[in-house]
């Protein structure tokens, strides 16, 4: 809680502005996006409830750790680092069940016209591993053999693949990107660069127990500090990205339909 600082009235007007700045009572992650609204395409609402999940889960993180700061400064407790660490977790995850849900539920739609990425799959699978010139001939006996059409049966491989890990960095995520035919580039509006770190960031808490194995003085070792605008930056940039998956692909399929 916010020390009170005397009876005078400008005394408890500053006091309370600051607790109420600090986020004690409904704190939310500021600059988080808005949920898409109006979409319709049923490929798209199980990832739509999942960027809302996700949007909670960050806020509530947010909320504890700034109701335990009130309005104190200097360096945070070991279980309000926890607090923003979890917030950079959860909305890693967020985004990596996002966008495998809409592999799952939304590629069949997209690679209904002409898609490269799933030609470059083909071909990558046909070529097999061991030989360049040599046909991948269990992989072609698969599809042949698979029992559905040919086609449905690459696009089963091709969503298996997609989905089989997690996503750990920029170039995981631009590639499901790319085989849902959304440009990173033009279709975004998060900075590649802070995405990188924000990757980072998330593979060092995951991996590692976010401990500072680099820094020099030996054991025992100390862990990073993640700073509150870390946090934040981090989780809007995460599940900005999201959203903005979700709006180009909802405009995407409903000029395919028309």
């Amino acid at each position: 809680m916010a020390k009170k600082v005397g009876k005078k009235a400008a005394g408890k007007k500053v006091a309370k502005e600051a607790a109420k700045k600090a986020g004690q009572s409904g704190a939310r992650v500021p600059g988080l996006p808005r949920i898409p609204t109006g979409i319709r395409r049923q490929e798209l609402l199980k990832s739509v409830q999942i960027l809302k999940y996700t949007v909670s889960s960050v806020n509530s993180f947010y909320e504890e750790f700034s109701s335990s700061r009130g309005g104190r400064k200097g360096a945070s407790t070991h279980g309000q680092q926890d607090q923003l660490r979890a917030m950079i977790v959860f909305a890693a995850a967020g985004l990596d069940a996002l966008l495998k849900q809409l592999v799952k539920d939304a590629l069949r739609t997209v690679c209904q016209g002409p898609s490269d990425e799933l030609d470059k799959f083909v071909q990558r699978q046909l070529r097999g591993e061991e030989d360049y010139l040599e046909i991948d001939r269990r992989f072609l006996a698969g599809v042949l053999l698979d029992g559905s059409s040919p086609r449905e049966a690459l696009l089963d491989r091709f969503i298996g693949e997609l989905t089989s890990s997690s996503l750990q960095s920029k170039a995981e995520v631009f590639k499901i990107m790319k085989s849902l035919s959304i440009d990173p580039v033009k279709d975004l509006s998060v900075n590649a660069n802070t995405l990188d770190r924000v990757f980072d960031a998330r593979n060092t808490i995951i991996h590692e127990m976010d401990i500072d194995f680099a820094r020099a003085g030996g054991q025992p070792y100390p862990r990073c500090i993640r700073t509150r605008e870390d946090a934040v930056e981090a989780t809007v940039t995460l599940l900005t990205l999201g959203a903005d998956v979700l709006r180009t692909l909802d405009v995407r399929l409903g000029q395919s339909q028309t």
